[in-house]
């Protein structure tokens, strides 16, 4: 049988079809043959629509957030470690760290006091707008704004997450021999594997309060305890800070953000749609073009640039900051976030474009969307993805940007096959 008989054959014997077989089948079937496929009768719909997105309906289902002062924080605030959010806050005096079980319910907040290592008291700096990313029972904090000051910084914190002793690991100054990157907010944190961070981007703030925004790329290693830059002439991101990232099977995904306009002294969406990658093993940046439909034959592409396809006129996320992005099966996953140069988008209440959540094949570069059924306008803080099924899911804090509070909740899967 060739998969494409499988849209004529009669339902019943195909879902007599045992298990193993069946999903053998659909293996061989094509994007078009599935949707196919999924017309034929509700049971396939389900089936075909589980198969190909590992979800068949997902909806928002809020959860409730204890009435405690939990600040709005930066998207890169906090960070995941065994069910657990830590949300580290630098104030001025008695900093602390929130965070918040998954595993207890109801899922509360609750506070732990940060203990200042003895050695680093006189270095510690209050900070807002930093970035944060975990290895083993470690959170690494970089950068921020300098709260009492109003400029950047590159003060760079280590949290133990048993003993809550925080720790500065590195700062620049006179006797310090080893690179730091240069101070930044805004910028992002990823975690490569077990000793690796990645840090992209920012922005830039100095004593003369001149600001402009970075495309500064470097990795820091926990074993040597040291920085190191790559630079790459092409296909380097665009300077930007507030950029959405993602390290997934080797590589760095970087999408949308803002640029910072100087003569302005304002921000705004940053024009570039497309998503830029670095691969960790061959050490080189390339770009995944978002072309118009009736450009994609007609322009003749750099080699290390890749355009994407899809079999609708606009799939793709568009330009957005505060936007979720994390891995699907083998897709790259964007939804939320804000369009300010979209006004369609943020008033259209019937078709309700924010509930779209943009899946990219890392295989084809071929572009789909599904729906989050009653998903707010969320600027998107943090995600943790649990796997669809009916105790879990995808699960998300934001801020509603109609109201501009926190809120938080999970996305599941509605519907399931008995």
């Amino acid at each position: 049988m060739q998969p494409t008989d499988l849209i004529s054959t009669n339902k019943r014997t195909l879902l007599k079809l045992p298990t193993e077989i069946f999903y053998v089948i659909m293996d061989m079937l094509g994007t078009n043959d599935l949707r196919k496929l999924s017309w034929t009768c509700k049971l396939l719909y389900h089936i075909a629509r589980k198969y190909h997105f590992g979800i068949i309906s997902p909806i928002w289902e809020p959860e409730e957030i204890s009435h405690i002062d939990i600040p709005i924080a930066y998207y890169r605030h906090g960070v995941w470690l065994n069910d657990i959010f830590y949300l580290p806050i630098f104030r001025k005096e008695n900093p602390i760290c929130w965070l918040l079980d998954l595993t207890n319910k109801p899922i509360k907040w609750f506070q732990k006091p940060l203990i200042i290592e003895s050695g680093s008291e006189h270095q510690y700096e209050p900070i807002k707008y930093y970035a944060s990313a975990a290895i083993k029972n470690f959170i690494y904090i970089f950068g921020g704004e300098n709260i009492d000051k109003g400029i950047t910084t590159n003060i760079f914190y280590e949290l133990n997450i048993y003993t809550f002793i925080l720790r500065v690991i590195n700062k620049n100054n006179e006797n310090n021999e080893n690179f730091t990157p240069t101070p930044r907010m805004m910028h992002t944190l990823d975690v490569i594997d077990n000793h690796r961070l990645a840090m992209f981007g920012g922005l830039i703030i100095d004593d003369k309060k001149f600001s402009f925004d970075s495309k500064d790329f470097a990795i820091y290693d926990i074993k040597s305890k040291s920085w190191n830059y790559y630079v790459q002439e092409s296909n380097i991101p665009y300077r930007r800070s507030l950029p959405c990232s993602h390290i997934t099977k080797g590589k760095l995904y970087i999408y949308g953000g803002q640029k910072y306009k100087f003569f302005s002294n304002s921000s705004e969406i940053h024009d570039d749609e497309d998503i830029s990658v670095f691969d960790f093993y061959k050490e080189k940046w390339y770009k995944l073009l978002n072309l118009p439909i009736e450009g994609r034959t007609s322009m003749l592409l750099p080699s290390d640039w890749k355009s994407t396809t899809s079999a609708y006129q606009k799939p793709v996320p568009g330009k957005r900051i505060f936007a979720g992005m994390f891995t699907m099966n083998n897709r790259i996953a964007i939804f939320g976030g804000s369009k300010k140069d979209d006004y369609n988008w943020n008033n259209e209440e019937v078709n309700r474009p924010w509930e779209l959540m943009h899946l990219l094949s890392t295989v084809n570069h071929h572009w789909e969307y599904i729906r989050i059924k009653n998903l707010p306008q969320i600027e998107v803080l943090t995600i943790y993805w649990k796997g669809w099924n009916v105790h879990e899911g995808l699960f998300l804090i934001g801020k509603d940007k109609k109201e501009g509070k926190l809120i938080m909740g999970w996305v599941k899967d509605s519907k399931f096959i008995i």
